[in-house]
């Protein structure tokens, strides 16, 4: 009951139910049973939930960039004559049918590591509270990697219909705008919902049926809708005069090939040739099935080694510099101490790359 108030002011409450009553559960938002509960609800559900929901916000701004901007660049080359690039069936789905799905199976289902390694290392915990997965930066570097791939897809595709007239249907009439713009909404399926792809770090059927389904739900939505006149009368014949010509299918390999070419060379040059997140390296570390353990002869310690500060090491205990209100054992007191949100010496800033560094060195 002494808990209540605090757990109220608490961002997050999380209450114990105990012999003490279920006055403290009534007021938290989460209610465990055991003290030691609080190790996985923090260092696993917690830290899942952090990058799943930062995840989920930045993808979400990011396919709207590409999907935009592909209207914002036709209105240069259309006089402002407010003409879509996209038929209004379409824009009306884009955000439910096509590209809806598969971020919400991401943000529920992914984990980017076990949860052995999650609990192993409670210092990956400190990614949240530093906001690394989301902040300013990361929200600016994703809207510019929409607009990249945005600025691409458009380029590609008008540069080809303007330089050839190739693309052209059985009785010889030449492409139109409502072909231009289906040709360009085509690659924009494939090219938002492959780059969640290149995220997603654990795999399931259910990832699968949803990222390619909402792929084949495009073709197989339009490709209906273009099969008669009377559900759309500007889009009849468009989908399989686009389907029938070569060209066309050359053109959206390319524009997808190079529109995701930048995102696959940059996380292979962050992984290898610049300093790469903690958790990727332990990933890396996973997939290669190499031993399980910190002493292993393949510590994490080993492959990071360019994050090792020796100025940072320290042999101090866990409990060393921190108190409790209730006796710890050993075990909880390093991941208690790993969690709370001790101040570096710049007033205001948690401690991040640096205390890992410390971590990993040790390993």
């Amino acid at each position: 009951a002494n808990d209540v108030s605090m757990i109220q002011r608490a961002h997050i409450g999380i209450g114990i139910s105990g012999h003490e009553g279920m006055q403290a559960v009534m007021a938290s938002d989460y209610a465990i049973a055991r003290f030691r509960f609080l190790r996985r609800l923090l260092l696993w559900h917690g830290r899942n939930s952090i990058h799943r929901n930062a995840r989920f916000i930045l993808y979400s701004f990011q396919k709207n960039m590409v999907f935009v901007m592909g209207h914002i660049f036709f209105a240069f080359i259309n006089g402002y004559s407010a003409q879509t690039l996209y038929n209004s069936y379409s824009i009306a789905v884009f955000n439910v049918l096509y590209t809806g799905l598969p971020i919400i199976v991401h943000g529920v289902l992914d984990q980017d590591i076990s949860e052995n390694r999650a609990i192993q290392f409670p210092e990956l915990y400190f990614a949240g509270q530093n906001r690394r997965p989301w902040n300013t930066k990361a929200f600016v570097l994703s809207q510019l990697n929409g607009f990249y791939h945005a600025l691409v897809i458009w380029l590609l595709t008008y540069l080809f219909f303007d330089s050839s007239n190739t693309i052209v249907s059985s009785n010889g009439q030449s492409s139109g705008v409502f072909i231009l713009g289906t040709v360009v909404f085509t690659i924009v399926v494939w090219v938002v919902n492959l780059k969640l792809a290149l995220h997603i770090h654990y795999w399931t059927w259910v990832h699968h049926v949803s990222v390619w389904g909402s792929i084949l739900l495009w073709y197989i939505s339009t490709i209906l809708l273009s099969s008669s006149s009377s559900l759309s009368p500007d889009m009849y014949g468009v989908f399989q005069t686009i389907l029938s010509s070569g060209s066309n299918w050359f053109l959206i390999i390319l524009a997808i090939i190079t529109a995701l070419t930048f995102d696959v060379a940059w996380r292979y040059i962050k992984f290898y040739y610049l300093t790469p997140p903690p958790e990727e390296v332990i990933r890396a570390q996973e997939l290669a099935g190499y031993p399980d353990g910190p002493k292993s002869e393949y510590g994490v310690g080993r492959i990071m080694a360019i994050n090792a500060d020796p100025e940072a090491k320290s042999e101090k205990s866990p409990r060393d510099g921190a108190s409790f209100a209730f006796d710890q054992d050993p075990g909880q007191a390093a991941y208690v101490v790993a969690i709370l949100p001790r101040r570096s010496r710049r007033k205001g800033r948690a401690p991040g790359r640096r205390k890992i560094a410390t971590f990993f060195s040790k390993t």
